[in-house]
């Protein structure tokens, strides 16, 4: 099946001279019909290959071939009629199917008076080149030259155009084939090279940052240090410097009461929520602001309600939540603040890995993202109200000294200050422990598998020392050789190695393994459903 739009008509075969490619006004409309069967299209096609080198140049703005006269590769290209908004141009589309975004030849766009938002364009092409350019998003409406429906195309990039004949014939490079003796050795490495998933192209292509990303890793480098000997300090990830974020007093105070009538209701969970705010003050996570510092207000002052929530596995703890995605006017903190580059491993690569040595370790830190604190102009966005439960009074208002689970950029944080800790330890740690934190690690999980016990001891050991230094607690050890638990202080548990709640976009089913039998198991939350019922024989 051909494109109508892709053929000349009859009438061309006995004209001597092809048609020029429209220009900004007047075209052939007759290249819109289509020839009145396949044997006048073969025909028309065979007296086109005939034609004289005299109009070759002309040609050959459609042709990829070095020469046109000795014939021509031809892209799949329609004329079209571009609208902008007071004038329309008549022009060709190329059809290019490896291109994922439509782009628009900055000069028509000027010339149509088509206006947009600034855009970055990320560019790949043969050879795992990459680049970077500056773009304009526009809109605009396209229809075939001749036709009357319109077609509106949404963010097309802008983009410089170089194209047309060259009047001066490039020298053909001579080659030649070079044959000398080699030795076997060689040889074989040669072949073995050749064979190489590298030598036929397979390689993967170097990945583009986005600008988000950049800003987010330069924000993160500019603003972590180390503030002391075991605690390192970092920001929230802003968007842009500018932010204005609107008044949330009112939509915490309003969490908060709900809050508060579950507490009347639930004695038991007034006692632990409670307790769990009382221990946030206690070890520093927390403060409360006086009277002179509740009172000053800055553009990223924000409130957090908060709230708490039961781990199935753990009914008696409640861990706070603070609700940074809540909105006031369509605005909340996580759409302030960049998620940054997510540099961790994905989960299946870490649970490869956890099963290629015999002795598996596996083990978690301590309340990771509390341990790192929040810079103090940032501090001001983390506020949150509370009273101790007693309704009718004002609240009071406290802020979180530290990172927060539940902020967008937290993840991509708490594991940049774990990487830079490890890194700083390069010189006086084993590669083999510096690998264990980077590769090794998911999220605030180690999973790493080792070949013998003393291996796993060692390296674990000098994982643990480093991850003081960043005031991270490495517990809860478990592993499947007994010299390990014994050494490590840990015990014979089902652990669980599921995916981390906020990294990932559904819920996943756990997967838990069992150290002292090294066994994998899945555990569904499927409710037994009687045959009675199942198979319709009664209602339930």
């Amino acid at each position: 099946m051909h494109h109508k739009l892709l053929h000349e008509v009859p009438n061309a075969v006995n004209n001597t001279h092809p048609a020029s490619p429209p220009s900004h006004g007047a075209f052939d409309t007759q290249l819109a019909k289509r020839p009145n069967d396949d044997r006048n299209y073969i025909q028309a096609q065979g007296v086109s290959q005939c034609q004289q080198s005299s109009n070759d140049a002309e040609a050959s703005v459609l042709s990829c071939s070095a020469s046109a006269a000795e014939g021509k590769l031809l892209f799949r290209i329609l004329p079209v009629t571009l609208h902008g908004r007071h004038k329309r141009i008549d022009t060709y589309a190329l059809l290019d199917e490896g291109s994922s975004v439509t782009m628009l030849d900055d000069a028509l766009a000027q010339e149509l008076g088509l206006h947009g938002q600034q855009q970055r364009l990320n560019i790949q092409w043969f050879g795992g080149q990459s680049a970077q350019e500056s773009s304009t998003l526009v809109d605009l409406f396209v229809n075939g030259l001749g036709l009357e429906k319109k077609h509106k195309f949404r963010n097309v990039y802008t983009v410089w155009v170089v194209f047309g004949p060259t009047r001066k014939r490039l020298p053909t490079a001579p080659s030649c084939l070079l044959a000398h003796r080699m030795t076997n050795e060689s040889l074989h490495n040669l072949i073995e090279e050749y064979f190489a998933i590298e030598s036929f192209g397979v390689r993967p292509s170097p990945p583009i940052e986005s600008a988000a990303d950049i800003r987010a890793r330069f924000v993160l480098s500019s603003v972590t240090c180390r503030i002391s000997d075991k605690r390192f300090q970092t920001g929230l990830i802003w968007k842009r410097d500018n932010i204005q974020l609107p008044n949330s007093y009112t939509m915490a105070l309003k969490r908060l009461v709900s809050v508060e009538k579950r507490m009347s209701r639930d004695t038991n969970f007034a006692i632990a929520y409670k307790a769990t705010m009382d221990s946030y003050i206690a070890k520093g996570y927390a403060r409360k602001l006086e009277q002179p510092e509740a009172s000053m207000v800055t553009p990223h002052t924000w409130y957090l309600p908060h709230f708490a929530v039961v781990n199935p596995n753990k009914p008696s703890k409640l861990r706070m939540v603070f609700d940074a995605a809540a909105e006031v006017n369509g605005v909340s903190l996580n759409l302030m603040l960049l998620k940054g580059p997510q540099e961790y491993r994905p989960l299946p690569a870490i649970l490869f890995h956890f099963r290629e040595g015999a002795v598996g370790v596996t083990g978690d830190i301590k309340e990771m993202f509390h341990q790192v604190v929040m810079q103090p102009h940032d501090r001001c966005a983390q506020r949150f109200l509370w009273r101790d439960g007693v309704v009718g009074r004002e609240p009071d208002v406290y802020e979180m000294c530290v990172m927060t689970f539940d902020a967008a950029c937290s993840p991509c944080a708490a594991h940049y200050v774990k990487t830079r800790n490890a890194l700083e330890h390069s010189h006086n740690a084993s590669p083999r422990a510096i690998k264990s934190i980077t590769d090794y690690h998911y999220v605030d999980d180690l999973v790493d598998s080792f070949d013998t016990y003393e291996e796993a001891i060692s390296i674990v050991r000098q994982v643990r020392s480093i991850h003081l230094d960043a005031g991270f607690e490495l517990r809860n050890f478990a592993s499947n050789s007994p010299e390990v638990v014994t050494t490590l202080g840990g015990a014979e548990i089902t652990k669980s190695i599921s995916s981390k709640e906020g990294l990932a976009t559904e819920k996943v089913l756990g997967l838990y393994w069992q150290s002292s039998t090294d066994y994998f198991k899945f555990i569904s939350d499927v409710v037994f459903v009687c045959c009675v019922i199942k198979y319709s024989r009664d209602v339930p």
